[in-house]
């Protein structure tokens, strides 16, 4: 196993020689310890995928789906947390056992299907197998935004996407009454501000959120 990469302090500022060199990641005062250690990691993936001395005519020509995988998996580290990182790890290993070492701009719909499939020859479940897909896709989605990839560029825009069976309501499905009394009277008291309208427009109507998105105020002529 590779050495982990070290964050110190230098002259007050969070400084790692990790990559053969310096490199400083903001003052001491002014960024906290995890933000720092943050930066040093896009820092080293970007360092560890992208060769000195190649400019890429195009975003992505050099990345793999694994480096594509490192990068998204480090800017969910810095920016959604440590559970949606380990979650997503897991979901992005299965992946990158059958594609890794695939460019990632070679990547096309069958592909996907091919690893839907095979999830599906296992037997796992619809509902697990769609949170892959869904991981697959933001991975994608991000590189074209972060510009590791060429914008719009969109994989698997011909596969189907899954479906779950509707699940049947039920009693134990539905609000208790202490429930709806607590939310009308955070409604009441206003603490979320237009919300509380919302929330008595749902009591008062049952309408679902796609429902009321669609409706118009109108004022009745009768």
């Amino acid at each position: 196993m590779g050495r982990q990469a070290k964050l110190r302090q230098k002259g007050g500022y969070w400084a790692s020689d990790a990559g053969g060199k310096t490199t400083y990641f903001g003052r001491v005062t002014e960024v906290s310890h995890a933000a720092a250690m943050c930066k040093l990691h896009e820092h080293l993936a970007t360092a560890k995928t992208v060769p000195k001395m190649v400019v890429d005519v195009q975003p992505g020509v050099h990345l793999t789906v694994n480096d594509l995988a490192e990068r998204f998996l480090n800017w969910v580290l810095c920016h959604r947390g440590t559970k949606a990182h380990k979650e997503r790890c897991r979901r992005l290993q299965r992946f990158r056992d059958s594609f890794g070492d695939l460019l990632a701009l070679e990547m096309k719909g069958r592909h996907l299907e091919a690893f839907v499939d095979d999830l599906k020859a296992k037997g796992h479940a619809l509902d697990y197998i769609q949170k892959h897909v869904i991981s697959i896709g933001a991975m994608y989605r991000k590189g074209a935004r972060k510009g590791w990839l060429p914008g719009g560029f969109r994989p698997f825009a011909s596969v189907e996407p899954i479906r779950l069976p509707p699940k049947t309501l039920t009693e134990s499905s539905l609000l208790t009454d202490a429930e709806v009394k607590a939310l009308l009277s955070a409604a009441d008291a206003d603490c979320f501000g237009q919300m509380g309208d919302m929330i008595r427009l749902y009591h008062a109507t049952g309408a679902r959120t796609h429902e009321l998105i669609a409706v118009r105020a109108e004022t009745s002529s009768g």
